[in-house]
């Protein structure tokens, strides 16, 4: 949920990626040690495209109808940059083997997409006439007319997450005797990402200290990823709904609630008091002359109140 923040997105989104991608990794991948999700470089790399495509008004209700719509731009933008960075992943690999298609399982495919889409498209169209949505809300096409905009910035993803994925599956391979396949790791990771982007979760790789945990806890299969994820599913379905009742934040007339996404220091601090000025309107020559006039005013009243005493 942490690295759904530096994402730029909802920390919900964090939980669908330490889900969706470890389950494909368990089918696809052969590190018997590694685990898949969130990673922190990956994630900020990420959220830097966000920011830049999707970023945050200066003056922002979180409250508001806006923030949702907000979040959805942003988790589409997010999708969009996992999901073209698991076709550079498996395109090489698929030209390679084009020659060694399977027809029947083309067709199969073609075939679900072709009945997945118009249904989403029914349900979004006619959803106040139908009794109960058809149930494959829980997809979500990545935002693919970003695509022009994000291509470069997700080559470098690619190629760190798929670095980093690697690496880490060649040191726990090495330490415990058995070998790894680098362009199967490079069509699991593909599979992973492409296939989670439909499920509103941005891009994962190898993560360095779930895989120590994973390794010090005894686990030697692909199979571990099986109960990790069936603990993230348990906190989807059953924990997570128990935070909707918490308290939440609501505008309060004359009331500024304000986020600063960073630390604040020497060489931002100025920045960051101009910024704030601009949107409360309040300067500090503004504040001074406030000030003044409230000691005017209670000293009037304090010679007032012994006058009258007098």
């Amino acid at each position: 949920m942490a690295f759904a923040l530096l994402t730029s997105v909802a920390p919900i989104f964090g939980l669908y990626t330490s889900f969706f991608p470890v389950v494909m990794y368990m089918i696809f991948g052969t590190g018997r040690h590694v685990s898949t999700g969130t990673f922190a470089v990956v994630s900020l790399m990420t959220g830097s495209v966000v920011e830049q495509l999707v970023p945050t008004p200066l003056v922002f209700n979180s409250s508001s109808s806006e923030a949702a719509d907000l979040e959805a731009q942003r988790i589409g933008v997010a999708s969009a940059v996992a999901l073209l960075s698991g076709i550079i992943m498996t395109l090489a690999l698929v030209m390679e083997n084009l020659s060694h298609t399977n027809m029947a399982e083309l067709l199969i495919s073609v075939v679900c997409l072709a009945v997945l889409v118009p249904v989403k498209e029914v349900n979004t169209r006619y959803r106040h006439r139908l009794r109960t949505p058809i149930p494959v809300e829980i997809l979500m096409l990545p935002a693919f007319h970003t695509f022009p905009a994000i291509a470069g910035d997700t080559i470098a993803i690619t190629f760190v997450g798929y670095a980093v994925s690697v690496s880490l599956a060649m040191i726990y391979a090495d330490k415990h005797g058995y070998s790894i396949h680098p362009n199967q790791e490079l069509l699991a990771h593909g599979i992973s990402n492409t296939v989670s982007s439909f499920f509103t979760c941005f891009p994962s790789s190898a993560t360095l200290a779930t895989t120590n945990i994973l390794e010090s806890a005894g686990g030697y299969t692909q199979l571990s990823g099986l109960f990790t994820s069936l603990v993230v599913l348990i906190v989807l379905l059953v924990i997570g709904p128990l935070f909707y009742f918490l308290p939440k934040c609501y505008e309060v007339p004359g009331v500024k609630i304000l986020t600063y996404n960073g630390p604040i220091y020497y060489g931002n601090r100025s920045f960051f008091r101009e910024k704030m000025s601009r949107v409360l309107g309040l300067t500090p020559e503004k504040i001074r002359s406030r000030e003044k006039a409230k000691k005017a005013l209670e000293k009037r009243e304090r010679e007032a109140s012994v006058s009258s005493v007098l």
